[in-house]
């Protein structure tokens, strides 16, 4: 006799032809990142500063990717990140080392060294960062345009509404996540020279610097976040005379001066000897 409780085939077929678990459908999976910790926000919003400053390129002209977050991976407080600044050696003021000139490797070395000296210096300075949560995208394009952004903003990857935060002279740029009250609540940005790369060249299509960086905290001390104000308080702190400073193509840090000087020594040190 046949029994009545087993109705699947060898197919794994039910007796009415359905196949088993048809209405059982897949869940889609879902990945959920982890917040990228305050500290690599503090080192992003620094370095953005400083390198836009240091080669004396606008905010708005600089183009950013969004962070990559390789702090999940390497289980440390680090990122990574590229500047767009143009064709060729660059929109800015400081052209960039050209990986086609014979001095490239001296002029690269210099460039990284001068960019380590001055990210020292703005931690030593204790800068304050002021923050802003809750601004709507429109909003924050209205009033301070697209040089906050980044590439994952841009192509709508970061819903409304924006945080925005704001270190005096240095950046105005929306942060991956709300970063500490100052500069020096971090202990240092050590640079991984060997993910960093410049792309520039006389010839060269594209202009870009590649930042991998990691942050170093502060054993001692317990870093507090940046306090959170209105959009109002806010927009008092970013002056229009901070902003306009922000918005030009001008070498805006020390460090970026003394390459520029250095480079007309060596220009004219080299047209001595032809």
């Amino acid at each position: 006799m046949a029994d009545n409780n087993n109705n699947a085939n060898i197919d794994g077929k039910i007796s009415d032809g359905a196949p088993l678990g048809e209405d059982s459908k897949k869940k889609k999976r879902v990945v959920v990142r982890p917040p990228c910790p305050p500290a690599v926000s503090t080192g992003y919003l620094i370095l953005r500063g400083v390198l836009q400053s240091l080669v004396g390129s606008s905010m708005d002209v600089a183009g950013v990717s969004l962070l990559q977050p390789t702090y999940i991976k390497e289980q440390i407080a680090s990122g990574k990140f590229t500047i767009n600044l143009g064709k060729k050696l660059g929109s800015c003021e400081l052209d960039l080392p050209a990986n086609d000139d014979d001095e490239s490797s001296t002029s690269i070395a210099n460039f990284w060294k001068a960019l380590q000296t001055a990210i020292d210096r703005i931690i030593s300075e204790n800068l304050s960062i002021s923050a802003c949560d809750s601004i709507s995208k429109e909003q924050a394009l209205q009033k301070y345009g697209e040089g906050i952004l980044n590439g994952g903003i841009q192509k709508n990857k970061v819903p409304d509404p924006l945080s925005c935060c704001f270190i005096p002279g240095l950046v105005l740029a929306v942060p991956p996540s709300i970063p500490y009250a100052t500069t020096g609540s971090i202990e240092s940005i050590v640079l991984d020279t060997d993910q960093c790369n410049i792309v520039a060249g006389k010839k060269a299509r594209k202009a870009e610097i590649t930042l991998k960086f990691k942050v170093e905290e502060k054993l001692d001390t317990e870093s507090t976040l940046a306090e959170i104000v209105s959009f109002q308080s806010f927009s008092e702190t970013v002056t229009d005379e901070y902003l306009t400073g922000l918005r030009k193509n001008e070498i805006r840090l020390q460090e970026g001066r003394k390459l520029v000087q250095a480079k007309e020594i060596y220009q004219k040190k080299k047209s001595c000897k032809l």
